[in-house]
């Protein structure tokens, strides 16, 4: 086979392995952007309100976010208008009722917080 052959022997295979190895490398992304998706209105929520006290650091209400996100089912934190203190904080955190309940909800609040008292009674599930 001459040199000149072999090259384009080569062209369409090189151009196929990278078409078919492009597409290929994707499908961990569409996995990872799985769990980002928003989740349908029509899903019931409901709310429960914390007044709490943080574990005293400079980013308290950071900290206490990202650990309460970590369960799928919390859907939205709404914080007091009192940002940069830790004591005597009011949270809303709305969650998804079919994927968690308003017990788990404060017993992960108990585990992240010094001091936990449910400010009002856990609404009705609802659309929010």
């Amino acid at each position: 086979m001459k040199p000149q052959h072999a090259l384009h022997l080569r062209t369409p295979l090189l151009a196929v392995l990278v078409l078919f190895g492009g597409c290929a490398g994707t499908a961990p992304f569409e996995q990872a952007a799985d769990w980002d998706k928003p989740v349908p209105r029509d899903v019931p929520r409901a709310t429960v309100s914390l007044r709490l006290d943080l574990h005293p650091s400079q980013d308290c209400e950071e900290r206490f976010d990202l650990a309460l996100y970590q369960d799928r089912g919390i859907d939205l934190i709404e914080w007091d208008a009192e940002r940069g203190r830790c004591a005597d904080r009011h949270v809303r955190v709305r969650f998804l009722s079919q994927a968690t309940s308003p017990e788990k909800v404060l017993a992960l609040a108990t585990k992240l917080a010094a001091r936990v008292v449910v400010s009002e009674p856990a609404a009705e599930a609802r659309h929010e």
